[in-house]
């Protein structure tokens, strides 16, 4: 018994499924690799940097998504010269106390820091590197994801280009 007829079915998306693979490539290594640095710097810093007692000198407050950051400013210094480095630490009003209590047992605390010799601007407070977790994250998996997208994009696009559709087969519309 002969098998019926296939109706070729119309071919498309490639275009659109590049425009999303690239938004995905973009995004991952956009918002990615610039953390990646920061958070490499951070600990060339802690590795090769100078130890330095500091002070906590000043305690300010975010709240985002519900969530509560004390963002410490520690007082160091270098050469002679004052610097200020930061540090955030996640807090809980209903652990630790009101922001006040909170400021008030932080400020006057000692903390390491480590700076870059040459350029104590450029410092980091022990304990307060930049993750790579997120970072990596991002750029593997929108990375990656937008690199695979592309890929069955552009293979699809490929394959239709080499096995175009028959005119014959072609659906055909009614003149109007």
């Amino acid at each position: 018994m002969p098998r019926p007829a296939q109706q070729p079915t119309a071919r498309g998306g490639g275009y659109a499924l590049l425009v999303i693979a690239f938004v995905f490539l973009g995004g991952g290594l956009g918002l990615g690799l610039p953390r990646v640095f920061e958070a490499r710097e951070d600990r060339q810093i802690v590795s090769d940097g100078a130890r330095v007692s500091g002070v906590i000198s000043e305690v300010d407050f975010t709240s985002r998504r519900g969530r509560l950051t004390a963002v410490k400013s520690v007082t160091f210094t270098a050469g002679g010269t004052e610097y200020t480095a930061q540090g955030r630490e996640r807090v809980s009003e209903r652990r630790d106390g009101s922001r006040d209590a909170i400021a008030r047992s932080l400020v006057g605390d000692r903390v390491t820091v480590f700076h870059d010799p040459t350029d104590p601007r450029r410092n980091v407070m022990e304990d307060h590197e930049a993750s790579l977790a997120a970072p990596l994250f991002l750029v593997f998996f929108l990375g990656g994801t937008g690199s695979v997208l592309a890929f069955i994009g552009v293979t699809g696009m490929l394959h239709n280009a080499r096995h175009p559709i028959p005119a014959s087969a072609r659906p055909t519309t009614p003149p109007g």
